[in-house]
This record gives structure tokens, C-alpha cells and sequence, in this order.
């Protein structure tokens, strides 16, 4: 079952890379380039976080000297790693996806399903990325910083927001686009939906509490 889902989502890659429409496929491969690129980067901060809070202990319960950076720092780190590696994760479809809904439907009913929630998703990401980037911009000519004695200027820590939902969205279009072709070849193509698509909904319930009244960035951030 997976090897058949492997060949039926490459034979629809070349078919879409092959047609005229849509993205270009050197603009394709850049926009994978660039999603592989901020994945690695993602995972390295990860590893970095980690590193910094093995510092913090070993300073704080060893040596009896706590730091007043790396509390503050490793917040930063990880919004950074989460967002930019958004689009890397959406390439290799490693979501957490719900399928107890389609594993009901027809195979046809599934895939237009995840075409639908799909464009709401892009919708969201575009919500969010114009919200992201008035906020930064907000920041930046208000010259806020971050509430520590670190004074990090607010906007540098926000603006990995509109840079990875920028990536996202793009890698959501082009996630769109192969639905949309897939949609167009007979029926029996659309059996992969089962085994690799269950719905992009989740994205709303992952990035929505941040933006809520109670955890809004500007609070995380900066300080007058």
C-alpha cells in the first residue's frame, strides 16, 4: 500500500512539474531548496536549545549561578525552530493529521476534502502572515525591546513569523496544486488521499493561541 502511494504521488510530481501551469520548475526547486534549507536550520536550533538548557542547569544546580540569558534566549530559539520548519515539514508531509473523518468517505470525497481544507489553511496562513508582519513592523518604528536585561529589540525575534508562514504558504499552493491535478485524473488516482492526506485543519489549532488576547506576541516580546 505504501509503495503504491509513493508511485501514484511521484507519477502526479512529474505530471505537475511537467505541465506549463503553475509554478516554474526552477521556482519549484528553489522553494524546496529554501524549505530543506530552513528545515536543517530548524533542527539545529533545536539542538542549540537543548545545549543551552544542559548550560543552565549545570550552572545553576552545579556551580550556584544561575544565567539571565538563557531563559529568555531559548524562548526566542524556539518560536525560530518551529516556524521555520513549517514548510520543510508540510514538503515531507510529517504533520500530525487526523484521519478517523475521510477513513469513512469515498476516495473522491476525501481528496476534496483536503482541497478544502486546504485553501482554508492557505487562507489562515495568509491572515497570519499579514498580522505578522504589521505587528514586526509595528515594533520596529516603535523601537519596543524585550522585557530583560537582555533588551532584545522586539522585532527580531517576531519576524521569523512572517518568514516561515511566507515558506508555508507557498509550499501549501503548490500542495494545492497537486491535489487539484489529482483530482483531475480518474478516480483510481485518488486512492492515495487515503494514505497520505487527512485534512490540514490542524494548522488553525497549533498557531491560533498565540495570537490569542491572553499570549499575544507583543506581550512575549518587548516592553517600552
Amino acid at each position: 500500500m505504501s509503495d503504491q502511494t509513493g508511485k501514484t504521488a511521484a507519477s502526479d510530481h512529474m505530471a505537475v512539474e511537467g505541465s506549463g501551469k503553475g509554478f516554474s520548475a526552477k521556482l519549484r526547486r528553489s522553494v524546496d531548496r529554501s524549505a530543506y534549507a530552513l528545515g536543517l536550520f530548524s533542527g539545529f536550533l533545536i539542538l542549540v536549545n537543548g545545549c543551552f538548557n544542559c548550560y543552565e542547569v549545570i550552572m545553576r544546580y552545579f556551580f550556584n549561578s544561575p544565567t539571565l540569558w538563557v531563559s529568555e534566549t531559548t524562548i526566542y530559539v524556539v518560536i525560530a525552530s518551529n516556524f521555520f520548519g513549517l514548510a520543510y515539514v508540510l514538503l515531507e508531509k510529517g504533520h500530525v493529521r487526523l484521519d478517523f473523518v475521510i477513513s469513512h468517505l469515498s476516495e473522491r470525497t476525501a481528496l476534496v476534502l483536503e482541497i478544502v481544507t486546504s485553501v482554508l489553511a492557505i487562507l489562515y496562513c495568509l491572515v497570519l502572515e499579514w498580522t505578522s508582519i504589521k505587528l514586526t513592523l509595528d515594533l520596529y518604528w516603535a523601537r519596543e525591546v524585550s522585557p530583560s536585561v537582555l533588551k532584545v529589540p522586539a522585532w527580531i525575534p517576531l519576524s521569523v513569523i512572517p518568514i516561515g508562514t511566507a515558506l508555508l504558504i507557498v509550499q501549501f499552493v503548490r500542495y494545492l496544486e497537486g491535489l487539484l491535478h489529482r483530482l483531475r485524473r480518474p478516480a483510481a488516482a485518488a486512492g492515495s488521499v487515503k494514505g497520505e492526506s487527512a485534512g490540514t485543519v490542524w494548522f488553525t489549532a497549533v498557531l491560533i493561541p498565540p495570537f490569542s488576547s491572553s499570549c499575544s506576541p507583543r506581550v512575549l516580546f518587548c516592553s517600552r
